[in-house]
């Protein structure tokens, strides 16, 4: 959609393909976002750029974590922000984003992006982070859509309570990866 400074976009690709409102949409760069509408033969992607799409991230081999959200100052130069930081966080320009997968929204371990900078938020009360997404959201030409993967639909204590579970008894098992349907070109 031109008209929206968050890049959401539809895709020729619906309900009948498989996909679901809230499915994750990727490219092989990383995180473009999550289905937000659905008809029978089309969808409609909210981008990381939008203030109105959450996303659990962490940063890549360390364990700071924090939420992904975009806002309308970052979103028109491709960018989206990490909010609610401690004042003590130890992310910093530079560190490889990816999703923790705890909400059972998005898959673990997905690329996102690049810290930017980081900084006070206005309120004075927390910090935040400008990061650089993986995926350029503004000149996208194909996608993925994830219609299935280990954790969806689990909240974080029920993420918890499994791998507690599958350290338990699962050792030694391999795990599958997420199931991804509906490639497409355009906006």
């Amino acid at each position: 959609n031109a008209n929206d400074p968050f890049c959401s976009f539809m895709i020729d690709k619906g309900s009948r393909d498989g996909i679901s409102v809230g499915d994750p949409v990727v490219t092989s760069a990383g995180l473009v976002g999550a289905v937000s509408e659905l008809s029978e033969q089309y969808c409609t992607v909210k981008t990381i750029l939008s203030p109105e799409l959450s996303v659990g991230i962490k940063v890549q081999n360390k364990g700071d974590t924090g939420i992904l959200e975009g806002d309308i100052k970052y979103a028109t130069d491709g960018l989206s922000q990490i909010i609610y930081l401690p004042k003590d966080t130890k992310i910093k320009a530079g560190d490889t984003i990816i999703t923790t997968g705890t909400s059972g929204l998005f898959p673990a371990g997905y690329l996102v992006g690049t810290v930017k900078e980081t900084g006070a938020a206005d309120s004075g009360i927390s910090y935040y982070a400008s990061v650089t997404p993986f995926a350029d959201i503004r000149k996208l030409s194909s996608v993925m859509v994830v219609t299935d993967f280990e954790g969806k639909g689990e909240s974080e204590d029920d993420y918890k309570k499994a791998e507690e579970n599958s350290q338990d008894s699962n050792a030694g098992q391999s795990m599958t990866g997420p199931e991804e349907k509906g490639e497409s070109d355009g906006h």
